[in-house]
């Protein structure tokens, strides 16, 4: 069942987001205040929302990460016990970046590896089998 449509003021999204400008691909796609996902970075946010298909069954949507949001992409992924990302865009089009190397295993960050395990080509996508290492409690996941 749709959840019934409410407008809401998108200035007023925009003011309350502006601290967070930085930390999104687009400034003029936020998600709403009451359907965002927090997660436990200094700033709490990422540019991303839950969308429920059944009860307490959902996946999450979100923007390309930036450079500078990669960890935070990661700790999303982490903290919400992601196991399938779907990114539907390529890293470059038309020249401009759609979307930051977030699975290279060679980017340096404080609290997770990546390690791809496994890549597999098809006609039309790809599937890249990663392991995510969390470095402060040692666990991995698929």
């Amino acid at each position: 069942m749709l959840q019934k449509y409410i407008d809401f003021d998108k200035d007023h999204i925009n003011k309350l987001f502006i601290k967070y400008e930085r930390l999104d691909r687009y400034s003029d796609i936020k998600p709403y205040i009451h359907n965002k996902i927090s997660i436990s970075t200094k700033n709490k946010y990422i540019n991303a929302s839950p969308i429920y298909f059944i009860k307490n069954k959902y996946f999450i949507a979100t923007q390309g990460p930036l450079t500078n949001t990669i960890e935070d992409f990661w700790t999303m992924i982490d903290e919400y016990n992601c196991k399938v990302i779907v990114m539907l865009c390529n890293l470059i089009e038309d020249g401009k970046e759609k979307c930051a190397f977030y699975y290279d295993e060679k980017f340096k960050m404080n609290k997770y590896k990546i390690c791809i395990e496994n890549i597999i080509q098809k006609e039309s996508y790809i599937i890249r089998i990663i392991k995510l290492k969390n470095l402060n409690n040692k666990i991995e996941k698929k």
